[in-house]
This record gives C-alpha cells, sequence and structure tokens, in this order.
C-alpha cells in the first residue's frame, strides 16, 4: 500500500494497472470495492481480499515497515515475531533459593540470600581476619552445595588454615560441584 491505496501486481512483479484503497476496501466490506479488471479474475480477487484481511490484521508499526514494498501473500512472512521468552535460560540458571538443610551444626557459615551467597568469617593462624564466600553460582548453581562448600571450608579455617589454602581448597570443590552439574 503506498498512500492508502494498494496495487495490484502480476507474477512477474509487474503493475497490471489495477488499485484501489484500503479504506474504501474497509467501508464496504468486500470486494465491491474493488476494480472491475480485478474482479474478473476470481483468483486474483480473493488474493487481494485476502492481502486485505491479513494487512489489517497487522499492527500499525508493522504495517509502517512494509508500506512501499511488493508483498506476496501470506504478509505474516515478512513480520518479525519476538521470540517468546526462554524457558531454557530460565531453568539453566534457576533463580537461587534457601538451603534446605541446616548445614554443619556449628559452622559459622551463613547465607546471604540478596547475593546468593554463603560467608564465613576466619583468622589464619597468624591472627589476621578474613572473610570467605561461595557463591551458589560458583557451586553449580545448587543452594545446598554451596552450603556444604561453605562448611567443609568453615571447618579446614578452625584447623588453622591460610586463606590461600581455604582459597584453593573452595576453587577445587567448586569446580568439582559445576562438573557434577553438567554431566
Amino acid at each position: 500500500p503506498t498512500v492508502g491505496r494498494i496495487h495490484v501486481m502480476g507474477a512477474d512483479d509487474r503493475p497490471l494497472g489495477w488499485n484501489f484503497k484500503l479504506a474504501d476496501w474497509q467501508a464496504v466490506g468486500g470486494r465491491s470495492a474493488f476494480p472491475a479488471g480485478l474482479l474478473q479474475d476470481a483468483t486474483m480477487a480473493l488474493s487481494a481480499e485476502t492481502f486485505c484481511r491479513e494487512w489489517v490484521a497487522l499492527k500499525a508499526k508493522e504495517q509502517r515497515e512494509l508500506v512501499g514494498q511488493t508483498l506476496r501473500l501470506p504478509l505474516s512472512k515478512y513480520v518479525q515475531k519476538a521470540p517468546p521468552p526462554s524457558r531454557q535460560a530460565k531453568e539453566a540458571t534457576p533463580a537461587p533459593c534457601k538451603p534446605t538443610g541446616a548445614g554443619m551444626p556449628g559452622s559459622g557459615a551463613r547465607y546471604q540470600e540478596r547475593y546468593a551467597r554463603f560467608q564465613f568469617d576466619g583468622k589464619d593462624i597468624h591472627g589476621s581476619k578474613f572473610s570467605m564466600q561461595v557463591t551458589v553460582r560458583a557451586a553449580g548453581g545448587c543452594v545446598d552445595e554451596a552450603q556444604r562448600i561453605a562448611d567443609l571450608c568453615w571447618q579446614r579455617s578452625q584447623g588453622g588454615a591460610s586463606k590461600e589454602e581455604l582459597e584453593v581448597y573452595r576453587n577445587e570443590l567448586c569446580e568439582a560441584a559445576a562438573a557434577k552439574v553438567k554431566a
């Protein structure tokens, strides 16, 4: 449609010399708005009517994008449908939930729901304070696995392990947990 007119083209995309106003088709509600030459070919008339119905069904934005182009039926092939939100993406990274278990008795690891991580404070053998975190994401997306890793690291910290040693231990456990989830 150009300036509200639909120009009818042949199979070879050449103009057949017929055009009509879409508004006229809408006003009379049928083929009586079509030029006489178009009405003589029943197949062409049916195609023009189908085109009009499909055009009216398009959103205004979609119509604006298609104006001035030579179009063929069905018009849906010219319109980009927005893909539905991917359920796979949501399933691959589920929203972390609260841990199901109480964790290791006496563990200093506490869950921080806002950050989806477990954290604990410790001291190394020299008395230097440090803080450690185990994120749910690093533990393969599993809250309970993150809690288990945080508890094991906390337990080692009570034995005097340094922060550097704990980081290596935590990273090994997280890699193993992530690999287990992928398998």
